[in-house]
Formats: structure tokens, C-alpha cells, sequence
């Protein structure tokens, strides 16, 4: 299941654990996000730390001002994040800092209404950076061209398919 939440936990009796994919993470008392879909489970820390685990092996402590990216399969690297990049989300803003387009096509195709492509490979490689409103993603696959060497073709099935230029 795809979806992203914050949790905002006070200390309790009893653990609070947000499990998915076969990941779980622990809340240490903080303020958290995660994200989940296609890549796996991205937990991003605002305040205090989290545990996060897959049941294989050590858990990986987070604290704030850092994010991940795990799966059942294993836990990715501690990433520091900016606090504003972490904050984007419930101000309804994609934030993208070098990003390849295989990967950011996944966080628009949330908020895109048509099913969204890349034409190949290479053109997965593209990076984009930017702040954009997720509540104008089709407005940013209009602008795309004008950001990167790309296309973007409408197919006959409705859905867009983005490729290189060159």
C-alpha cells in the first residue's frame, strides 16, 4: 500500500510502532513521517528519534534532521536532511535537490491524475531540483520541457510518456 503520514507521539506505557512493508519503526518520542510506495519505506525525523528495523539484524537509530530509506530486505544509509525538506510534505510541496527523474516521477505520479511513463532508461537519469506545488502537478509536466531535455507525449491510452530530447 502507498501512502504517507506524521506522527506526533508522547510517551506512553506501551511502544508506538508503525509497521509496513516488513519494516517497523519505534518511536523514541518524536515527530516523524513515513512514506510509503514502490521504493520501499522513507522515515524522515522532525523531533527526537525513531528505531527503525526489518527484523533482520540491528535496528538503525534516526534522530532529527535525519531520513531513510528501507525494506524487508535490509535498511539504506542515514541521510541529513534540510528540516524545510522534511517540512514540505503537509505544506502540499515536492521538493527535489538533484533528484533523478525515475525517482521523482514516482512522488508525481501521487498527485497526477494520468498514468506517468518514462520512456527509457536514460531518461530515468535526468535530474531534476526544484519546489513545486503538488496540487499543480499537471501544470509542471506542461513547464517540463523547459526544465529538462525531455518530451512529454500523450499517449492514445490517456496516459504521459516523458523522454529525452537528444
Amino acid at each position: 500500500m502507498n501512502g504517507q503520514a506524521r506522527f506526533n507521539v508522547v510517551h506512553g506505557a506501551k511502544p508506538f510502532i508503525v509497521r509496513s512493508q516488513g519494516v517497523a519503526v519505534r518511536d523514541i518520542g518524536t515527530v516523524f513521517d513515513v512514506r510509503s510506495d514502490v521504493r520501499g519505506v522513507q522515515v524522515g525525523v522532525l523531533e527526537g528519534a525513531v528505531e527503525v528495523g526489518n527484523g533482520h539484524g540491528p535496528v538503525q537509530p534516526l534522530r532529527a534532521g535525519q531520513q531513510m530509506l528501507a525494506s524487508a530486505s535490509g535498511l539504506g544509509a542515514v541521510q541529513s536532511v534540510p528540516r524545510e525538506a522534511l517540512e514540505a510534505w503537509p505544506a502540499a510541496l515536492l521538493r527535489f535537490d538533484g533528484t533523478p527523474l525515475r525517482e521523482a516521477i514516482v512522488d508525481l505520479q501521487r498527485y497526477s491524475e494520468q498514468p506517468l511513463h518514462l520512456a527509457d532508461a536514460r531518461t530515468g537519469e535526468l535530474r531534476l531540483s526544484g519546489e513545486f506545488d503538488s496540487r499543480q502537478v499537471p501544470a509542471l509536466l506542461e513547464r517540463l520541457p523547459a526544465v529538462l531535455p525531455v518530451n512529454v507525449v500523450r499517449g492514445a491510452e490517456g496516459g504521459l510518456t516523458i523522454g529525452r530530447k537528444d
